[in-house]
């Protein structure tokens, strides 16, 4: 799992990434320097306080305390 932690930064500045985040190319660009911390794992825990809000595969969620983990062999596709 690759988890991206983003460290605070004004509404000001997260306007002007938006679409840089939409083309999905605040991966590799150096205006994120600094502010981005990428891990990978197979689980990882997320406290926050109650009004914070989490960015899930897309989905903005609020969710104080929850645990995410990788079950291995857990969803099987079929290429045809």
């Amino acid at each position: 799992m690759d988890v991206q932690l983003v460290k605070p930064m004004s509404r000001l500045r997260i306007q002007g990434l938006i679409s840089l985040y939409r083309a999905g190319g605040h991966m590799h660009s150096h205006k994120l320097d600094g502010y981005l911390a990428d891990q990978q794992g197979t689980q990882v825990r997320v406290k926050m306080p109650a009004h914070a809000s989490q960015l899930l595969d897309g989905e903005i969620v609020h969710i104080p305390d929850m645990t995410i983990r990788i079950l291995p062999q857990a969803l099987r596709f079929a290429v045809a």
